[in-house]
């Protein structure tokens, strides 16, 4: 039997993001392949994690809080190494690119062990830019070095679009392996509810999401009848987060929804019109754009398109300003033939570029 390792930050079952939702996808599928999978990830104060769960083996983490990171990066290294001696994987996959990929790297050089790194985030191919602290000089240069060390040393590289296959050859001059577009489960149909005219906001309410600006979009909405605004996500207990709160508390048009598991999400995207999406233009390929496509929901972007899909396929709108966001907005609203048309084409795309089916590409990698 085949023994894979996910060495990943977090887990799903204790952060919810797009990059973990995918992980645990594939580990689930490669279990009913025959792997035996494990994953090792920081606990982040969470008690009583289980030994293992429907995605295999669960190797917690202690988080530990260091101001200095070459000394966290140290400690955390030596946990690592022995909980994968006493494992001995044929593989290591790392998602969301961290200094974990370089202890991958570093175990698969003296072992028979590949190391597979999967792009999440169109930042991770930029050029590295680490957070520059004068006190903490060596350990800015130190983590810096460690990362682009373990870009150069994975074995395989695995992108999710065209445009990151590009800039990781033009700012690495590395090859990727095998372009795999992420994948969502086919939805079960449910029918629509009438009564009013969904428009949704879903992620993880973090800065570069820029959930304040979908609150201030709802309010140009205000007085428009019939149209309710939804937002979900997990709100942090930050600044960030009470800002967020505040402003909520505050918008007469929006819903709140709370932190809300991935089955709840696609039952409020089930009954949406339109999916909005607000966040700087570092993302990859978001799940929450195939899980709307799927459900016949066209999609309007703020600032990205990954791969010009949008664009190409015409499954919603790229605005790329707020003012042609907010005339996006409108038009969908108005025009419910045109809503419905990229909504047909939106679901006809993703279940053809975006099933489960993908996960078979990256099967045949490691196999």
């Amino acid at each position: 039997m085949k023994k894979i390792v996910f060495l990943c930050e977090h887990h799903f079952h204790y952060l919810q993001g797009g990059a973990e939702y995918q992980v645990l996808l594939l580990a689930k599928n490669l279990i009913l392949q025959g792997f035996e999978v494990h994953h090792i990830f920081i606990d982040y104060g969470y008690d009583n994690i289980p030994t293992k769960d429907e995605s295999g083996y669960l190797h917690p983490l202690r988080h530990w809080n260091s101001n200095n990171w070459y000394t966290q990066y140290t400690f955390s290294k030596k946990l690592i190494i022995n909980i994968i001696n006493s494992i001995k994987p044929d593989w290591i996959y790392h998602r969301n690119l961290s200094y974990f990929l370089n202890v991958a790297t570093e175990y698969s050089l003296r072992s028979q062990c590949k190391t597979i790194w999967h792009i999440s985030a169109d930042k991770e191919i930029r050029p590295i830019k680490v957070k520059f602290n004068r006190k903490l000089f060596r350990s800015y240069f130190m983590r810096k070095y460690f990362i682009k060390k373990g870009i150069r040393n994975a074995d395989y590289i695995v992108a999710q679009t065209k445009f990151q296959k590009k800039g990781l050859q033009q700012n690495f001059n590395i090859d990727c392996s095998l372009i795999l577009p992420n994948f969502h489960p086919e939805p079960k149909g449910r029918e629509k509810i009438t009564d009013k005219m969904r428009i949704i906001w879903v992620a993880n309410i973090k800065e570069w999401k820029q959930p304040e600006i979908y609150i201030e979009l709802a309010k140009k909405f205000y007085n428009t009848e019939n149209v309710v605004f939804q937002i979900a996500g997990r709100l942090e207990k930050n600044q960030f987060g009470n800002k967020i709160n505040d402003l909520l508390s505050e918008a007469k048009n929006i819903e709140y929804l709370g932190e809300l598991s991935i089955d709840e999400v696609n039952q409020y995207i089930d009954q949406a019109s339109i999916f909005i999406n607000t966040s700087k233009p570092d993302e990859g390929f978001p799940n929450s754009f195939i899980q709307a496509w799927m459900r016949n929901v066209p999609v309007i972007s703020l600032n990205f398109d990954p791969d010009d899909v949008i664009k190409t396929y015409h499954l919603g709108l790229h605005s790329g300003s707020i003012k042609q966001m907010i005339q996006d907005v409108k038009t969908l609203i108005n025009d419910v033939k045109l809503r419905n048309e990229m909504g047909e084409r939106a679901k006809n795309y993703a279940m053809k570029y975006h099933s489960e089916s993908n996960i078979t590409d990256l099967v045949s990698l490691i196999h």
